[in-house]
């Protein structure tokens, strides 16, 4: 192996290292935007859930989707119901 070969994979080692490190540090940046977001709609959750009730209850609410996720264009959607749903269980587990 001559010294440019040894060159080029320190070089491709290094970029591989840096790569994975700003992979860390974005996974890690957009799974707390996530989380944050989850608990800041869970938050607003009873609220929106009253206001449908008061609709319901003074006939203003004629039809239209069954439940949040249809509200919002994700009734078909399994991985973020399921999300949802242990982020609703997490929480009842909380002292």
């Amino acid at each position: 192996m001559n010294n440019s070969d040894v060159s080029a994979r320190e070089t491709i080692s290094t970029l591989i290292a840096e790569w994975s490190d700003l992979v860390s540090h974005e996974e890690a940046r957009v799974g707390a935007e996530q989380s944050a977001l989850v608990t800041r709609w869970s938050s607003q959750l009873p609220v929106l859930r009253t206001r449908y009730q008061d609709l319901i209850k003074a006939g203003l609410w004629l039809r239209g989707p069954i439940d949040f996720f249809g509200i919002v264009g994700l009734s078909r959607s399994e991985v973020h119901q399921s999300a949802m749903n242990r982020h609703r269980r997490l929480r009842e587990l909380e002292p």
